[in-house]
């Protein structure tokens, strides 16, 4: 019997809390039309307040999911609305939620409403200074509460879905130092390196400095310094967007903005692009994807957010061709 393929191009669904973002639900507005443009067979179910939901109500391919009315006691922070989009993303069986709550209440609320596959791991994608290609950080948690077995399951977990999911095909990975010597390493981590020297793809050990080069497609920190991490090349990010205009028009600084333009903000237009994790960190371990995005994010960063969310509904779909072909 000819297999249609079209059959399993079903319609999948995200689930987007509205609530948190610096610059309004109006940037989701946006987004999701921009994203739904060009992706046929995603239902977003956007869940906010009633009149933020207006803009939203008319689109094609969105259901709008109120978490309060007009009239109602509205209460002091924005957790109902969180909480409601656990409700939709359970009724609508939807893959994936982006959510701008803090991300310790994200982990939390992953651990008591999601089964647990794997090591939970939260890692977001960058694009390196060479402009040749992106890179995941990956915050493997608190150093002290870490072995060698779980950096040997995140780094094997990490590997399967940036191979998986954004078609890469042999990543290579480090782990995070503060130098490029073993011998710098804390205990757990040189413990690490040396249980994952000589396994596929490792390239062992990459200065904190030296991140930005992209010379390894994963990168395996603890919390600490991935935090770190993150915060310093936010002042990167922060600064060219911030000086953009100006570095235009000056000789010398138009190469340095040119840099960090093609750098940073290939696939997002460069005046808007706002920083490391614009796109939201992604959580893994779970049977479901939650990306927990950035509040002071942008337009172009939730773009960038939902066409991840998109590449792992894509990698589903190819599980569902293979297990069709394979019965």
């Amino acid at each position: 019997m000819k297999y249609n393929y079209m059959e399993v191009e079903q319609m999948k669904n995200i689930v987007m809390d509205l609530s948190g973002y610096d610059e309004g639900p109006s940037i989701i507005s946006q987004a999701v039309k921009v994203f739904l443009e060009k992706s046929k067979y995603v239902n977003i179910y956007v869940v906010g307040n009633q009149k933020d939901l207006t803009p939203l109500s008319k689109q094609k391919n969105v259901t709008c999911v109120s978490a309060y009315n007009e009239g109602d006691i509205r209460p002091s922070n924005n957790d109902y609305i969180y909480q409601k989009s656990w409700e939709a993303m359970e009724k609508s069986k939807a893959d994936v939620l982006i959510t701008p709550a803090d991300r310790t209440t994200v982990l939390k609320s992953a651990e008591s409403h999601l089964n647990k596959i794997g090591m939970p791991i939260l890692i977001t994608r960058f694009l390196s200074a060479n402009a040749g290609r992106f890179c995941f950080l990956t915050d493997c948690g608190a150093n002290a509460s870490l072995s060698s077995i779980q950096y040997q399951s995140m780094a094997k977990e990490v590997y399967l879905f940036v191979k998986t999911v954004f078609s890469l095909s042999e990543p290579k990975y480090s782990l995070v130092g503060s130098s490029n010597e073993p011998g710098d390493l804390a205990e757990i981590t040189r413990d690490a390196f040396d249980a994952l020297e000589g396994k596929q793809g490792f390239k062992g050990i990459t200065s904190f400095n030296q991140i930005l080069d992209g010379k390894c497609d994963i990168y395996l920190a603890d919390g600490t310094l991935s935090q770190a991490i993150i915060q310093s090349m936010y002042s990167i990010y922060k600064v060219f967007n911030d000086k953009y205009v100006k570095y235009q028009k000056e000789d010398f600084r138009a190469k340095i903005s040119k840099f960090f333009g093609t750098a940073m903000a290939r696939d997002i237009n460069a005046t808007t692009s706002a920083k490391l994790d614009q796109t939201g960190l992604m959580l893994l371990g779970y049977d479901k994807f939650v990306i927990n995005s950035n509040k002071t994010t942008n337009t172009g960063g939730i773009i960038a957010t939902l066409n991840n969310a998109q590449k792992y509904l894509n990698s589903l779909s190819t599980e569902e061709v293979e297990k069709h072909l394979d019965k």
